[in-house]
């Protein structure tokens, strides 16, 4: 049979062959000599295949001779060669110009020994050429499948059939037995299953049409074991079976079922060798049937014994019998209510199920068989018929109506012949309980009178059956919600007149109305709304009223509706004049036409849920029910009725006066009225003055120190400012400009013009202050430390005000006006008086030492006296010198800019007087002609160096020479009076003219910038002319830090730098502050000179004559320091010769060695100013 099937499939395969090889030889084949690849990659065969022909193809070119040979890969083979197949190894080759496909041949060697799968991988060995061997195809896998060595496991019979009974002694349903072939185990498990196809016939219930009964371990067949075993058996109820096979327990019951059949499912082990015949077996019950059944009555609630006779063929010990439906499984056998166990088997057996029918709807129910070894379906044995009523009952009864029924109960009654006989007995009754089973938990309004009766005969309003509620007032406290309707039939052993009677549920009523809220509150004055109003059956139209009591009249009535917003009722503002003071009850009413229930009536209201206090508004108190106001600073008792002193209410006052005070406090404290545009015009507010420590210049910037922390801050700009009482005409408001200021530290600002450009001249100032706007202010202030003013005011009011809110007794807006009103105006007043007490404590370094020494002044001169203008107001040199001495620390390397309205204007202000005048007059000797602009210290040096030089070298005579001084003889308060209304007038020439002055001191530096003003050359032109006319005068004297030039006494370099700046220099370029006197001078020079050039040539010759003084001055020192150097060293040349011989005793006699002479030492002169 098998040469057959190996002949046609070498027949098939020679047939592809040729067809490839016909494709080719029509494709046309290169003149290469191609390559050899295998003809199949992959081949599956069994062990009972014989041969195996493998093919290899020359594809690709048929040029030369091919060699090559089909060997078995041993490293990637799993079958064995020489055991498992063997191979021929001749060599496969193609002639020139051949292409035909060659074989080679693979024996496969058969056994009776089970094996898994293997593989013979197969490839090309001895290629000649190389070039042959190819790419694709160059493996070929033979795939050995398993073989049936291990035999076949076969069922007999083919279907199984049994009685439907219990036998007498085991029988077995199906053998098995393993056969042709033995190698290998075999593994067998049984279950049971639904079955694949029926055919027509009932399939059996597990556990309710038999019990089956399941090996413990497999059914196992050794390596080479045959033979004939048992599957199933079908046992007694007490047969014991091996552990390794299986058994069922057939169940006989009442009913007679054809046709009926049970499946069970065979399995073979993980590492069974064998194969199965079939994998179903079918066991075909032929069904004798059980005759009867009997049936049983009970009603709910009550005890019930039910006694009868019950097939001793179908109960076994420990069975469970039980109640239900339709028999459930089992395993839910633990969920039914109503069970019993069987102890011990007799022919007659009683079932007491005491009240565990309670639970269960009336119905006809199944009487059910469970068996304890592990059946899942029961066995129905019987029928049980409960009455009473169902548990699907329900009724709805409205808290506070006048009645309440319940309709005829559902349920499955017996007819009694006392209904029909006498209409008064009542046997069935029902009660509201929360839990028919613990009553005591329910609600105590229920527990009192919440009973209905079934009626018995009809009336106007009740049917036969309908169970009406003795007292339906008793669901007026009631609270809302679902409650049990609790049914009790009257026996021998119960008359129902005891709550615990009440065991059988018989449905739910539903109490239609509104749950309790919790206590409420509503305030007279205050709109009073009751939110979230929750209950059970409750509709739009229902209306709630607050009234004393609930389900009484009442002529204090306050009601409310929904309108259309469910679970709210708005019952608006609350007047005194409507609802007095107190506490009422919160009741509900549902409009019922059927019932004639209108809800406008108080005794409607019958339904309470809960209360409501109505009290009098915060500050009020209670009088007879009618609210009045507490006077300030009292507060209602706590019972409401009454006030009394509050004193929290006067701490609260306290508390926010001073937050309120404070708050003005620090808004106040940094603003002034500004009163500069005169007494007539309306004063402006503008921020506090920030008083000025020193203005001075560091560096490139220019830095305002402050007297005090100025507490601003830049917020990232620059502030603009503004400046008082500075005394510099830049920094001045009136003439000033603007200015702005970014913070530099606590006590240091940075001088700027707007848009951050630094001065572009020195400014210098001990004095005045700067101030801010208004606006500015309220950015840029800060108050207790680094807190900004605005925010901080505005936190400090709030807090006031919360602490007025809060009061007890709630003042109002006209109370919180006055607290308002006081807190500003006593920040007004402690504004001022903080600044008036502050003010001594805190003054400049500059001020202290002014008032230092203005009590020396006074000392010196405690009455000054005014005097004529002009040769009377000169100083003395020492008082100058004593001025710089005292105020140097402050004068620094300023100018005469500084001086004069820093310490000069200052020292002279509360007499208004000269500082001539103030330290005490002299007359005049010598004129100062000098510039502002130089510094204060060296024109102090230069006054110095003249009053030595004419007054000779005692000191003594150097402090007696007396100077008239524009800054210090001139009253700066009186500046228009001193200029006068010609120059004949003006004390300049007063002083000059007026013959005891002896000569005219020029302060010049190395740029001679006093000739640079108008008024020096004012005072030039005079001199010239006193030259002329007075005698004795010493005309023009030139004077510098370091000498007189006119007496040679300066240095060379600014002897030359002088001399040079004059060489060029025109006095018509000369500047003025004021243009007048420019003009005034000018003119005065053109009329007493004739022109410029005169006194240009005039002031020319005097410097050269000067200088000629200098030249000589300087040769004459020159030629004396020349003759000091010659004569030592003349004095040099004789001293070694005449030291030769004592230097010889010295070297022999070191002791007579003279002294080392010692270097000189500087010699420091001091002159103090």
């Amino acid at each position: 049979a098998a040469m057959p099937r190996r002949v046609t499939r070498i027949s098939a395969v020679w047939a592809v062959l040729l067809l490839r090889m016909k494709a080719l030889l029509g494709a046309g084949l290169s003149a290469e000599v191609g390559r050899i690849e295998f003809m199949q990659n992959r081949l599956e065969i069994t062990e009972r295949s014989t041969y195996v022909i493998v093919t290899v193809v020359r594809v690709g070119g048929m040029s030369g001779e091919i060699t090559a040979v089909v060997a078995p890969s041993l490293t990637e083979s799993t079958a064995i060669r020489g055991v498992d197949y063997q191979i021929d190894w001749q060599p496969l080759r193609w002639l020139d110009g051949v292409t035909m496909p060659m074989a080679a041949m693979v024996k496969i060697l058969d056994d009776d020994v089970y094996e898994e799968e293997k593989r013979i991988r197969l490839v090309f060995t001895r290629v000649e050429p190389l070039s042959a061997r190819g790419v694709a195809n160059q493996e070929m896998e033979i795939v050995l499948k398993r073989d049936d060595d291990g035999g076949t496991l076969v069922f007999n019979p083919f279907r199984a059939a049994t009685r439907e009974e219990i036998p007498d002694s085991p029988e077995c349903l199906y053998w098995v037995e393993r056969v042709r072939g033995s190698s290998g185990p075999a593994t067998l498990t049984l279950e049971s299953c639904a079955c694949s196809d029926s055919s027509g016939m009932r399939e059996a219930t597990l556990g309710s049409d038999y019990e089956y009964r399941p090996a413990t371990e497999e059914m196992r067949f050794a390596d080479r074991e045959t033979g004939r075993r048992c599957a199933l058996w079908k046992v007694m109820r007490d047969t014991p079976l091996p552990s390794n096979e299986s058994g069922i327990l057939v169940y006989r019951d009442k009913e007679v079922e054809k046709n009926e059949v049970a499946c069970f499912c065979a399995f073979l082990g993980e590492n069974s060798t064998a194969s199965l015949d079939r994998e179903e077996l079918r066991v075909q019950f032929d069904d004798l049937g059980m005759a009867g059944g009997v049936t049983y009555t009970c009603f709910r609630g009550s005890e019930c014994t039910l006694t009868n006779n019950v097939s001793t063929s179908t109960l076994v010990q420990g069975d469970v019998v039980y109640f239900d439906s339709a028999c459930r499984s089992c395993e839910e056998v633990s969920h039914v209510p109503v069970r019993f166990q069987v102890e011990a088997l007799g022919e007659v057996i009683t079932l007491q199920f005491n009240r565990t029918l309670d639970d269960l709807d009336p119905e006809q129910l199944d009487i059910c068989i469970c068996r304890n070894a592990s059946s899942q379906v029961p066995i129905t044995v019987g029928t049980f018929h409960l009455l009473g009523p169902q548990k699907s009952n329900h009724a709805t009864c409205r808290r506070g109506a006048r009645s309440c029924l319940v309709k005829k109960l559902k349920g499955d009654y017996l007819t009694d012949p006392r209904l029909q006989e006498d209409n008064t007995t009542r046997l069935e009754f029902l009660q509201v309980l929360e839990n028919c089973q613990n009553p005591n938990t329910s609600h105590v309004s229920l527990l009192r009178s919440a009973r209905a009766a079934m009626r018995n005969s009809a009336t106007d309003r009740y049917v036969p059956g309908d169970f009406v509620f003795e007292n339906p007032l008793a669901f007026e406290s009631t609270p809302a919600g679902i409650y049990k309707l609790c049914w009790c039939r009257v026996t021998d052993d119960q008359n129902c007149s005891s709550l615990t009677d009440y065991e059988v549920d018989a449905g739910l009523v539903v109490l239609a109305g509104p749950q309790l809220v919790p206590a409420q509150t509503g305030v007279i004055g205050s709109a009073f709304t009751l939110s979230d109003v929750f209950g059970v059956g409750m509709s739009t139209q229902d209306k709630v009223s607050i009234q004393r009591r609930c389900g009484a009249y009442d002529e204090v009535s306050l009601r409310a509706n929904t309108e259309g917003h469910e679970h709210t009722y708005d019952f608006g503002i609350l007047q005194n004049e409507d609802i007095p003071t107190g506490r009422y009850q919160l009741c509900w009413c549902q409009p019922d036409i059927a019932e004639n229930v209108s809800c406008n009536r108080s005794v409607e209201f019958r339904a309470y849920f809960g209360e409501v206090d109505v009290l009098c508004p915060r500050a009020h108190a209670s009088t007879d029910g009618m609210c009045e106001r507490c006077q300030p600073f009292q507060k209602p008792n706590h019972d409401g009725v009454g006030c009394a002193f509050a004193f929290l209410a006067v701490l609260q006052a306290i508390i926010s006066w001073g937050f309120g005070t404070l708050a003005f406090f620090s808004m106040f404290s940094q603003f002034e009225s500004d009163f500069s545009r005169g007494p007539r015009a309306m004063p402006r507010l503008r921020g506090r003055r920030i008083i000025i420590e020193d203005v001075s210049p560091e560096g490139p910037r220019t830095m305002v120190t402050t007297l005090r922390p100025h507490r601003l801050h830049s917020c990232g700009v620059h502030i603009p400012v503004a400046f008082f009482g500075t005394g510099h005409h830049l920094l001045d408001v009136s003439g000033g400009g603007d200015w702005t200021v970014s913070v530099g530290g606590r006590f240091r600002l940075e001088l700027l013009r707007p848009g951050g450009v630094r001065p572009p001249c020195r400014v210098d100032s001990s004095m005045g202050a700067l101030a801010l706007s208004a606006p500015r202010m309220l950015r840029h202030a800060l108050v207790f430390g680094r807190m900004p003013l605005l925010p901080m005011s505005i936190a400090l009011l709030l807090c006031s005000m919360l602490a007025l809110v809060w009061l007890e007794s709630q003042p109002g807006a006209l109370l919180v006006s006055i607290f308002l009103g006081v807190e500003a105006l006593l920040a007004l007043v402690l504004v001022p008086c903080w600044r008036l007490c502050s003010k001594p404590l805190y003054k400049t370094s500059l001020a202290s030492r002014l008032y230092e020494y203005e009590k020396r002044l006074d000392e010196v001169n405690p009455d000054p006296q005014p005097c004529e203008r002009g040769p009377n107001r000169a100083v003395s040199a020492t008082e100058l010198f004593t001025l710089f001495d005292f105020f140097q620390a402050s004068i620094k390397d300023r100018t005469m800019y500084y001086v004069e309205p820093n310490i000069i204007r200052p020292l002279c202000a509360r007499h208004r007087l000269s500082y001539a005048e103030r330290v005490g007059p002299r007359r005049v000797e010598w004129f100062v002609s000098h510039f502002w602009g130089t510094q204060f210290r060296i024109f102090c040096e230069t006054i110095h160096k003249h009053a030595v030089s004419v007054g000779g070298l005692t000191e003594r005579s150097c402090k007696e020479s007396a100077y008239w001084i524009c800054t210090f003889s001139n009253n700066q308060y009186r500046i228009a009076e001193e200029l006068g209304s010609s120059h004949q007038e003006s004390s300049f020439y007063l002083a000059l003219r007026s013959g005891s002055c002896i000569g005219t001191c020029m302060v010049l530096d190395e740029l001679a910038l006093p000739l640079t003003r108008s008024w020096c050359l004012f005072e030039l032109l005079q001199t010239i002319q006193l030259e002329e006319r007075q005698k004795g005068f010493q005309g023009l004297l030139f004077c510098t830090s370091t000498g007189v030039l006119n007496f040679g006494a300066t240095t060379v370099e600014l002897s030359m730098n002088i001399g040079q700046k004059l060489a060029t220099l025109s006095l018509e370029n000369a500047e003025a502050t004021s243009k007048k006197d420019k003009e005034m001078i000018n003119s005065l020079v053109i009329k007493e000179m004739g022109g410029f050039e005169a006194i240009d040539r005039a002031l020319k010759e005097r410097i050269h004559i000067a200088l000629e003084k200098c030249q000589k001055q300087v040769d004459g020192d020159f030629t004396s320091l020349l003759s000091s150097l010659q004569k030592g060293i003349a004095l040099r040349e004789e001293r070694p010769m005449a030291l030769q011989g004592s230097l010889n005793e010295a070297i022999s006699d070191p002791r007579a060695q003279p002294p080392r002479p010692r270097s000189p030492q500087p010699t420091l002169i001091t002159v103090s100013l």
